[in-house]
């Protein structure tokens, strides 16, 4: 294994701690964003659901350096599987978690690739104490469009979606999974109205559907109102206008996991919960209010979007291709002629965060 001087160490931290700035960098200009623009939060859940493998932070991340990604992973992955990263394709920077294990000497925790020879020696004989502790360290991917992996072949790594003439079937499945997993009957009834197109109650934890509406509409509203159901169904400490701003926002990602188009209303819906949100804040904090303050209870409120999202999505997938079976969507596709560039796209299955950049050794 090659040896490296310490110089090269010297100049590869640097560079090491050169990036991480730019990644959080990266990370706060995003927040920034969302205070000018909270229409943005809208565009940046929609791009959230199709990798809800990944962590917020990292979504983030993604998002900042490449908003039309649709599928990646690490250039050993992409290489085991075939195929080469295109030449002058720059990798998006994430932080991935990387096992490391520190040495006991003499009260002091040193990391095994930082030992002497002599000390890791004394370590596999069992001569000195050692644990094993998580960190994250930057890692690099590439987006499938990046690679050399062909476009009609990009349904085989994750699904296109669902058109529109598929999603009276699409509201069956999330039907029946708000009632088998969160206990949340959907009914449809005549509300007499044109312009309300549902609601959830609370207090018989029931979703209400106008009876009016079909097809992509009904997949909307049901979408929207599950959101209003997962999140006023938990213990929070949140107020009514921080429920309302995640509640929206965990439907928006529904909604797109799904293939539904985000429109300027839908954005703009957010955006108004956000304004209240914000209000909220300001009177709560009062003269210790900042963008940095309202740009963390944004950073809270993601996260806490992102772990509802990442805990449902398997199995409302699995309601849904009781209905919807990835057979019978590809088959329609095909059936169709329609490609894949012409249909929303989801994630369903990214590759893990596990190939990552290694600390030089010793």
């Amino acid at each position: 294994m090659k040896r490296y001087s310490k110089k090269d160490r010297e100049e590869w931290v640097e560079k090491n701690k050169q990036m991480e700035q730019e990644m959080a960098d990266r990370i706060k200009s995003i927040g920034e964003s969302f205070i000018n623009d909270p229409a943005a939060i809208a565009e940046a859940l929609a791009f959230g659901s199709q990798f809800y493998r990944y962590s917020e932070r990292n979504v983030t991340l993604i998002y900042s350096q490449k908003r039309d990604a649709q599928y990646v992973q690490s250039f050993p992955a992409w290489k085991k599987m075939g195929y080469s990263v295109k030449r002058g394709e720059t990798g998006l920077k994430i932080w991935v978690p990387v096992k490391v294990t520190l040495l006991n000497i003499n009260g002091n925790n040193v990391p095994l690739s930082d030992a002497t020879k002599e000390q890791k020696e004394a370590y596999r004989k069992g001569d000195i104490e050692g644990k094993v502790i998580s960190r994250f360290k930057i890692g690099t991917v590439f987006d499938i469009g990046q690679t050399t992996f062909p476009p009609e072949d990009y349904p085989k790594l994750f699904s296109v979606g669902y058109p529109s003439e598929l999603h009276e079937d699409l509201c069956k499945g999330v039907a029946d999974f708000a009632k088998d997993v969160i206990h949340c009957d959907v009914k449809y009834e005549d509300l007499s109205s044109a312009t309300l197109r549902g609601f959830y109650s609370r207090d018989l934890n029931q979703i209400v559907i106008n009876s009016s509406l079909k097809g992509t509409q009904k997949l909307s509203t049901l979408c929207h109102e599950l959101g209003h159901a997962l999140r006023h169904n938990t213990v929070s400490k949140l107020s009514t206008h921080g429920k309302e701003l995640e509640a929206d926002a965990v439907s928006v990602m529904i909604e797109s996991g799904l293939g539904l188009e985000l429109t300027d209303a839908r954005k703009d819906h957010l955006a108004d919960h956000y304004k209240d949100f914000k209000a909220e804040i300001k009177r709560e904090l009062g003269k210790d209010f900042t963008d940095e303050a309202m740009i963390q209870k944004i950073d809270d409120m993601l996260s806490s979007v992102y772990s509802t999202y990442n805990d449902i999505v398997e199995d409302l997938n699995k309601s849904i291709e009781k209905y919807v079976p990835q057979e019978r969507l590809l088959e329609y596709q095909k059936n169709n002629e329609v490609s894949h560039e012409q249909l929303p796209k989801k994630d369903i299955d990214v590759a893990p965060e596990m190939d990552m950049d290694y600390d030089l050794e010793m």
